[in-house]
Formats: C-alpha cells, structure tokens, sequence
C-alpha cells in the first residue's frame, strides 16, 4: 500500500514539474539572447504574470459584488478592465515584439496613478512614496542605470512642483487621510504588499544576478581548465617541434662536418691508394719470382687496405644513425676519431695527444661516443687562433670505480665567464657561421645515452679542459 501511495506521489510530483515546465517555456522563457536582457525579460514577464493575475482577481470580485450583491460598481469594473486590457497588451508586446518596449510602457502605467494620488491626497502619503521607490527600483532593474536616473529624477521635480503648488493652495489636495488618528488596517496591508513586492523584485534580479555570476564562474573555471590544457599542449608540441628542430639541425651540422672534414679524409686515402698502387705494380713487374719479396710487398698492400677501411669505418661512423649497443673499446674509437681529424689538425699546426695507459671498453652505442669525442676535439681544435706557432690537445682516458672519465685539454682562448652557464644550451653560439648544436647534442648523448655527465674548467694560465664521464653499465642489465 505503501509502495503505491509512493508511486502515485512520485507520478504526480512529475505531472506538476512537468506542467510548470510546459507554463515557463510558454509565458514565462525570455527570448533574449543577451544575459542582461534574458534577466530583465525575466523579471518582467514575472512581474506582468502577477499584474494580470491580480487585476483578474480584482475584475472577477468586482463583478461578484456587482451581480450577486447588487452593488453599484459599474465604473470600478471599467477601469479595472481596461488596466487588466492594457497589462495584457504590454505582456503581448513583450513576449512577441520587445521587451524593452514593455519595460518602459510598464514603467509608465505604475507612473501615472503615483503623480495622480500625489495630486489627489499630497506627496507625503505614504504609498505614493512607497510607490515612488518601487517604480525606481523595478526601472534599475528591468531598464537600465541611466533610465533609473531619469525617473527618480522626474519624480523629484514633479513631487517639487505639486508640492509648491499645494503649499501656495494653487492645487487643493484631500488631507483627510492625515487628520485620522488611527492607521486603517487596509492602509497597513497597502504598505505591506508594497514592501513585499519590492523585496520580491530585489529577490529575483539579485536570484537573477547570481545565477548569472554562478555561469560566469562555471565559465571561466571551464575556460581556465581549457587553458591550461592548451598550455600543456602547447608545451607539449613545442618541445616536440624543438626536438625536432633540433634533430634536423643536428643533422645538417652533421653533413656540415662530415663536409668540412672529407678533404682531409680523402687527402689521407691518396697515399694509401697510391701506395697500394705501387705495390701492386711493382708485383706485377716482378720476373724473377722470389716469394720472399712478393709476400713482403703482398703485406704492404693488405696493410694499406686495411688503413683504408679504418679511414672508411670512420666515416660511416658519423654519417650513421641506427643505435647499436655492444661492447666497444673506447681507445679504439678515440684512435679512429683521430684518424678523422688528423688532416684538420696538422693543418692548424696541432698536435693530439692521446697515449692509452690500458684498454678500457664501455657497453653502450660506439657511435654514440664517437659523436661525443669528435665533437669536443673539434672545439678543442677551434678554440686555437689561425697562427703559426705550434698548438697541443690533450687526451686522456681513466677508468674511476663506477665512472669512466675523459679528459679533453687545450690551451687555447678559454671560455668567456660571461657565457658559461650558456654554452651547452641549444642554438646558443659564439662562432659566425656557427649552428649551435654540437655541445648541446653532446650533453643529451652523455646524460641520456650514457646516464653520465659533463663539466668543463679554465684552465690556470690558458684554454680550458671538458670533463665527461661515462657511467659504467653491465652488459646484463642494459
């Protein structure tokens, strides 16, 4: 029984919210699409609603007493019938033409009983000034600021016209109001109905007002977690279009290099070509077959091919991209470093120093390290000045407890203090045709690649020394 009586409550709650629905969407909805005017429209179509309800109920009263009671109203329902005609055309202009038309056309229907009764019965009663604020506050609130000025400001000068007038016994005003000694109860429920439609017109512009604040707030809340979503998106896709900006720069000063470099490269595989040439010659003039200086000359050659795909390994190094880890001594790649910039620095007047004290390897891509050891003593070589005297690098290998530490010292210009904490940042560069890549791709090789890190020093009297250390790692666990 229980079950049926909730469900019988529950159908009937949904017929009434559905039927309130239906009365808001057809005469209630503002049409509006700007929030300010969706609010005044509101508010009006509220307040006429109420205005015809009232003045039907006031009609529909004043036709009972005059048919059922006999009472001689006939001039008190024509006039309560044509305020109840022209607060429905109002509504009507509102709701199907403009409201701000209604508004002030509204506005004008309340003005005139007030300066009427202000005439009639003088300035000072009370609900012609209860009546005043009330017409000011609904033109604040359905017009606008400037109109709500006009308005107090009509009502101002007329009240102080009507009132000279009175004093000066030019208008001659009913004071009979005054001279009671008691207040009427109806003229207490006048005041109170005043002052409760003025609480309710504030209740529902500051209701109005809020819900529109609370959708400003959903807004920007919405709009501050949009933007900061795009922020990280932005982040996001700059990083990645650094990266790979970067790549495609790092590329080309690859090609650059590897450019620069191949005149030596190919000077330095002349002389094993010819001397591999010369060999093979003189083999091939050889009559009288003494085996002995045929496989002596044989070596030689074997030994200039063999120089030969080491000057080639060199270049396929740098022009390689695929990682490969394996475990790779680092002498041998430093040699083969040299090999490839050997040409460059004879040319410079620089001699490389590098005397292995043992054999050291490292797990982890050869041509990785290789990038790295070529790109610092390639700075190393630029930071002599083009003269003549005789220029030195040192290189040095040593094998710490969990670190293998390279050192690569010169004594050239040094590093300027004022672009110290700027030179392993990317694009950052001092040289006039410079790319700005090679230090910055070679601390994301020693800290990505080799979970390592690298350092540099000024040197006490000149030039300056790169420390990098590459983290031991097992072959098993990498």
């Amino acid at each position: 029984m229980n079950t049926c009586i909730k469900n019988n409550l529950k159908k009937l709650k949904l017929k009434i919210k559905a039927s309130v629905h239906f009365l808001y969407e057809k005469f209630i909805k503002p049409k509006s699409k700007n929030e300010d005017h969706k609010r005044r429209e509101f508010i009006l179509n509220i307040l006429l609603l109420c205005s015809i309800l009232l003045y039907v109920f006031g009609f529909l009263i004043s036709a009972y007493c005059t048919l059922i009671k006999n009472q001689n109203n006939e001039p008190n329902n024509i006039i309560v019938l044509l305020i109840l005609l022209l607060f429905v055309t109002v509504y009507l202009i509102s709701r199907f033409k403009s409201y701000i038309h209604a508004a002030h056309l509204f506005i004008t229907i309340f003005l005139a009983p007030i300066f009427y009764a202000a005439y009639k019965w003088g300035v000072d009663l009370p609900a012609v000034l209860l009546f005043s604020v009330l017409l000011i506050i609904m033109s604040s609130i359905l017009i606008n600021t400037r109109f709500y000025f006009f308005i107090t400001l009509t009502i101002s000068v007329v009240f102080i016209y009507l009132t000279n007038l009175q004093f000066q016994n030019v208008i001659m005003t009913d004071r009979t109001w005054k001279n009671e000694k008691m207040i009427e109860p109806e003229n207490t429920i006048v005041y109170a109905i005043i002052l409760l439609i003025i609480a309710t017109i504030s209740w529902l512009s500051n209701r109005e007002i809020e819900k529109s604040l609370e959708r400003a707030r959903l807004s920007e809340a919405a709009l501050k977690k949009e933007r900061d979503f795009l922020e990280i998106r932005v982040d996001e896709r700059t990083k990645e279009l650094q990266k790979i900006q970067l790549e495609k720069i790092t590329e080309m000063s690859r090609l650059a290099e590897f450019g620069r470099l191949s005149s030596g490269l190919f000077h330095d595989l002349v002389n094993p070509l010819t001397a591999l040439s010369f060999n093979l010659e003189k083999i091939k003039q050889t009559k009288n077959y003494h085996f002995k200086e045929i496989e002596d000359e044989l070596n030689r050659a074997f030994s200039v091919t063999q120089k030969m795909r080491e000057f080639i390994n060199s270049i396929k190094k740098q022009l390689n991209h695929e990682e490969n880890k394996e475990l790779f001594s680092l002498n041998h790649e430093i040699n083969d470093v040299l090999q490839v910039l050997i040409h460059r620095a004879r040319k410079n007047n620089i001699n490389i120093n590098f005397e292995p004290r043992e054999e050291i390897k490292l797990f982890g891509d050869a041509i990785k390290f290789n990038q790295v050891v070529l790109n610092i003593i390639s700075n190393a070589i630029e930071a002599y000045p083009l003269n003549n005297f005789i220029k030195i690098i040192d290189v040095n290998l040593f094998n710490n407890e969990n670190y293998i530490v390279l050192h690569v010292k010169d004594y050239g210009q040094g590093v300027p203090k004022d672009i110290e904490n700027e030179i392993f940042k990317a694009f950052f560069t001092t040289k006039k045709n410079g790319t700005g890549v090679g230090l910055s791709l070679v601390k994301n090789i020693v800290e990505k690649d080799f979970n390592g890190e690298i350092n540099f020093k000024n040197n006490e009297n000149q030039g300056a020394t790169f420390i990098i250390k590459f983290k031991k790692c097992d072959q098993s666990t990498s």
